[in-house]
Formats: structure tokens, sequence, C-alpha cells
């Protein structure tokens, strides 16, 4: 069988980082973390502690080369270990390894079963640690090993109600200068047959679209569309919208040589090129100074450092099901210790679970008022909270926003209409809604 454990939580990060470095000391080893900036941060200090020629890091923001070089690194090395995201969690072949290493945990059970299976392919164990900064990821860690070891793994369910899809598809008919005679009607019977807007009914379509065109997104006369004043300001001069999901500005790094390092976010460099001191950064896991920051270009030269801070994407953390936010907080109800637990973990478990008596029930959302604001403790999970929080800011004089583990567990509400009363009339109006 698999051997797994759960380690922590580390109070301090130094004492994370060097216990991990000896679990994957001589071994081959993936190490993965939920962001870029983890991976920098983790990947630099382990290359003081193994060596600079024995760890790599791997993400997104890494030039395709140097990722590359990596890979190959860890096929045909004895020993190795790389930082990384999601980027290597399945698709690409690194060989058979010694063992998996998670700070904190995933969020998904299907994560957890990919990043596992990296490890034993060729007869031998599987291996995967958990190394927990936090209470609150070994209680993710043991939520997500509980669900697993039941057998259970998320189902994929391809949505038919996709909104934000929708609309910009309308948005594009609208720019269409090829065709700028699309009628109301026949977007409807273009769209409608979508499976992506199959279970969206002609009058929700109605109402979607009668709200674009009073917000001046979309233009319509005589049941003609075209784009609106507003439309024309926010994507009428930029090829922005021919993209659905839209990256943030990146500045390309490269050496003196000209030789790609990766990229950063334009927002990051901007902050720090602006002050006197010398824009220096961690990069695939080695320090650089900016020499030259063309800002025409988005290009940036950099020579090599002897120290730097970890720079800032622009990103979310993956989302929390319902399913495991639920067993989240099925386990703070429960009293059981987990099997693959060490100690220490099992007693931070307890202890959750004292700091959260009174405060989780398993068929009801609880209230609590904390200096003066209202914490809806839902354990919903990420979306859900998320939805929640936006329809209560649409139609109260609130401010709501989810908070806890990956915003899954808990919505911080303040405001003149924050009373748990308002909320939940609110709550019920939207479900209704909803149908």
């Amino acid at each position: 069988g698999a051997e797994i454990e759960v380690l922590g939580p580390f109070a301090d990060r130094d004492d994370l980082e060097a216990t991990a470095a000896e679990t994957a000391r001589r071994r081959k080893t993936l190490f993965f973390v939920g962001s870029r900036k983890d991976a920098e941060g983790i990947g630099a200090q382990l290359k003081k502690l193994l060596g600079e020629d024995e760890v790599f890091v791997h993400h997104g923001s890494i030039a395709r080369g140097l990722r590359g070089d990596a890979e190959t690194r860890m096929r045909q090395g004895n020993s190795c270990a790389i930082v990384c995201t999601t980027t290597l969690e399945l698709g690409i072949d690194v060989g058979d390894l010694d063992a998996t290493l998670q700070l904190d945990s995933p969020t998904t059970v299907s994560s957890f079963r990919q990043r596992l299976g990296r490890t034993g392919r060729r007869g031998g164990s599987q291996r995967m640690s958990f190394f927990c900064g936090k209470p609150e990821g070994v209680l993710l860690a043991s939520a997500v090993l509980s669900l697993a070891h039941e057998k259970w793994i998320e189902e994929i369910v391809p949505s038919r109600r996709n909104w934000h899809v929708l609309i910009h598809q309308l948005i594009l008919l609208a720019c269409d200068n090829k065709t700028p005679t699309h009628r109301r009607d026949e977007s409807w019977e273009t769209l409608s047959n979508a499976p992506p807007f199959s279970s969206i009914t002609k009058d929700d379509f109605e109402t979607l679209l009668d709200h674009l065109v009073k917000e001046e997104v979309i233009y319509e006369r005589c049941g003609v569309l075209s784009l609106g004043e507003r439309g024309e300001k926010l994507f009428g001069v930029t090829r922005s919208l021919f993209a659905t999901f839209e990256s943030g500005k990146a500045c390309s790094v490269v050496d003196k040589d000209g030789n790609e390092i990766g990229t950063l976010d334009a927002g990051f460099v901007l902050r720090f090129s602006a002050g006197s001191e010398p824009l220096v950064f961690l990069l695939a896991g080695r320090a650089w100074e900016a020499v030259e920051i063309n800002s025409s270009t988005s290009r940036i030269v950099v020579k090599p450092a002897k120290r730097a801070g970890i720079p800032l994407w622009q990103s979310s953390g993956p989302p929390i099901g319902k399913t495991v936010a639920h067993r989240m907080r099925d386990l703070l109800l429960g009293a059981d210790t987990m099997p693959w637990n060490s100690d220490e973990a099992n007693r931070a478990l307890a202890n959750l679970r004292e700091d959260w008596r009174g405060l989780v029930r398993r068929n009801n959302w609880v209230a609590e008022r904390r200096s003066g604001v209202l914490l809806l403790h839902t354990f919903a999970g990420t979306l859900v909270n998320n939805t929640i929080a936006d329809g209560l800011m649409s139609n109260l004089a609130v401010s709501a926003w989810p908070t806890g583990i990956a915003f899954a567990t808990t919505i911080r509400i303040s405001g003149a209409d924050a009373t748990e009363e308002r909320i939940v009339e609110t709550c019920r109006e939207m479900a209704e809604q909803e149908g």
C-alpha cells in the first residue's frame, strides 16, 4: 500500500523546509506547492540546504527551456528535487520517483491521486509526505485523505449554464465587423444549441441581453445588435476580448546573453522599479538584479544577484469543493484521530475541534458576531461562498468577502445590513431564485 504521512503544523517555516530537505535528500522527489511564490521561496531555500545543482523550480512563469532542463535532470539523475506547482501534476514524463512531497494539501482528491501516482511506477511503494504550516492545513489534508480512503473522487460535471462565456460570446457577436447585422433572435439561435448554454432558457437569455443593453455594453436598434458606448470603451480598441481567459500583462526576463529565464507580472515590476532601490527578485530558484528595464518592449535584462525577495504574481489559489468542505466540517464535529497523521498533527486537529466548538453544525450554517463583524460559517466551499458574498453585496448594504481555508469555510460580513436576520432572509431568497 501507499506510505502517506501528514506532518506538522510547523510553527517555523525554516523548520518545515529543513525537515522537507532531509526527506528529499538523496532521493528523486517532486515537492508540490500551491503558488509560484511558494515555489520560488521554498526552491531557493532547498538549494541552500541540498545544493544548487540538486534542486530545480518548475512553474508556468519559468521559461520553457529551463523547465525542460529540470525535467531532463529528473529523468536521468539518481537524486534530484523539483519544487513545482500543478505544471508537473500530469502529462509530463519525469520518470519514476522515490517520493512526492506536498506543502499543506491539495484541495481536491483528484490532485492528491495524481501526485501520489507519480511514485511507485516501477513496482516500488507509493510515498507522499504532507508538510503543513498551519493547523488548518492539517484539517484540509485530513479531509482530502479521508475521502480518498473511501475511494471517493470529484465527478466531472460539464456546466450547462456558463453565463460568463455567454456574455463573452454575445459581445463578440456585437463586435463582428464582417456581419454587423446580428439580430437578437439570431443570436439566440446561434448560441442556444451550444452545450455550455443548453440549460439557459430563452427567458434567461432575454433578461441577460436586456441587462447588457441597459448597461450600454451592447447597443440595440430595431433588433440589431452592435457594441454599445460602454462596450466600445471596454473592448473596442483592444484584442483582450478575443481570449476568454485573459492573462495578466507580463514582462519577459532575460540574461545579458538574451537567454530566457521567465516572466514577471508587469504590476510587480512597475511597483518596484518606481523606487530608488534596484529591482531584485527570485526566478527559477535563483536571485537576479535588473540592469535594464524596457517598458516599451516589456523586457527586463538581468544579472545574478546575491540575494533577493520573492516576486508576486496575480493568481488565486485552487478552490475547495463542497464535498471537501463538508468533510472538513464533519472532522471538526468528530473525535477520531487520523491514521496517516503524526501525533503532532492529530493534536493540532484536536485543538481545532476545541476552537470551533459551537461554531459548526452538520446541516446548518452558524453566524458569529465578532468585533462588530458578522462571520457566517458555511463550510460550503469556495465557489458557493464567492457566489453568496457577491449576492449579498448586490442585494444589501454590506461588504462581504469569503475567508478561511481557500475561502471555503466562512464569509465575513460588515455594513448597515449586516444583521443575522437580513443575511439569512437574503440567502433564502437567492436560493429560491436559483431554483
